[in-house]
């Protein structure tokens, strides 16, 4: 697909960690699922090298690393390029993009000649240790072609660095900012992916909440699209909805344009909150803007508990053809119980509005 443009267990329980561990200020911990970066545990023994010790690995490749000296994790506070972060192959290089939580670079692992991104979080704010948390907690267990994969993450007692896949495409906010709005059938070959996404996370009983062009990555050839950013995500009860007290911190930082009218209102909700954002990024994929971004949050949230925007299709893109606009109607429905409702049912209907 080529976009084209209009005009563990081996885990110790992460309570331990960022809590009890946090407090011995010379101890850090990386954590790892498949470990690409893993040091030889030498036949099972400990063993050490610039001081790291590894443990035996698990059955099922899980490792925990232990940071004798504080040195290595605190070296990521460091504004330089280039400086050596991990194991002493492992070098920071530019930054690559900055938010609320934290700051995100670009890696070079020079012993197995890959990059990948690293996502540092400080954790002197508990808001942000939570969000790290759970971004952790989610993304490990989590193993698909449109997910953004995790390779573990560095402890430290003020800070929280999270590694993950790099995807040399950039964000697809960042593709739109350079090279304005995709074409339609561009839209459709994106959203088929990013819902094959939501139907997997869907299954595993997660909810994004912050589905956006900005939270989407694409591969070097934009052939592929990758969901990112599970700090807001949440796990709900098997069958059942999540209550808005239960998920009052991960929404904290989800923003109001890209946000289910359910939520804004303070109303239980499910995985179909993210069929209404999913909703809200095609209109930003075709006009480069989600839905009334000329109105504040604040503004967007109240005219939303008023009833007082339409999300009409025929308002959002006059100019989309029809298959869409129909498909948006079924995705952009303020009452959630009549929107389509999972992953695997966007999945579906797109491929029946616009067959290959």
């Amino acid at each position: 697909m080529v976009i084209q443009h209009a005009e563990q267990k081996y885990l110790p329980k992460l309570d331990d960690l960022l809590h009890s561990e946090f407090e011995e200020a010379d101890n850090s911990n990386f954590l790892s699922p498949r470990n690409p970066m893993a040091i030889p545990s030498n036949n099972g023994r400990r063993s050490s090298l610039n001081g790291f010790r590894s443990t035996p690995p698990s059955s099922n490749f899980h490792d925990l690393y232990i940071f004798d000296q504080p040195r290595i994790v605190k070296m990521a506070l460091d504004t330089q390029s280039n400086i050596e972060w991990m194991p002493e192959y492992m070098e920071k290089l530019e930054e690559i993009g900055r938010g609320s939580f934290g700051t995100v670079h670009k890696c070079h692992d020079t012993k197995h000649k890959r990059f990948f991104v690293s996502k540092e979080i400080n954790t002197r704010n508990f808001m942000h240790k939570d969000v790290a948390k759970n971004e952790i907690d989610i993304l490990k267990d989590l193993n698909h072609p449109h997910i953004v994969s995790y390779h573990g993450a560095a402890i430290n007692q003020d800070l929280i660095v999270i590694f993950l896949e790099y995807m040399s495409g950039s964000s697809l906010l960042q593709n739109l900012k350079q090279r304005g709005p995709l074409t339609e059938e561009s839209v459709v070959k994106c959203s088929i992916q990013v819902a094959q996404g939501l139907e997997y996370i869907h299954s595993k009983d997660i909810v994004h909440i912050d589905i956006k062009c900005e939270n989407l990555l694409l591969d070097f050839n934009h052939d592929n699209v990758k969901i990112c950013d599970f700090g807001c995500a949440i796990r709900k009860v098997s069958n059942g909805r999540i209550a808005y007290f239960d998920a009052f911190d991960a929404r904290i930082g989800v923003s109001a344009h890209w946000t289910a009218p359910e939520i804004l209102t303070f109303e239980e909700f499910d995985q179909s909150a993210d069929i209404w954002s999913a909703g809200c990024t095609i209109v930003e994929m075709l006009t480069c803007k989600p839905p009334y971004s000329r109105l504040s949050e604040d503004d967007v949230r109240a005219s939303v508990e008023g009833r007082t925007l339409s999300y009409d299709p025929n308002d959002l893109i006059p100019s989309a053809s029809d298959s869409m606009k129909m498909l948006l109607t079924e995705l952009l429905q303020i009452e959630r119980d009549k929107r389509l409702q999972s992953g695997s049912e966007v999945v579906q209907k797109f491929r029946d509005m616009f067959p290959q």
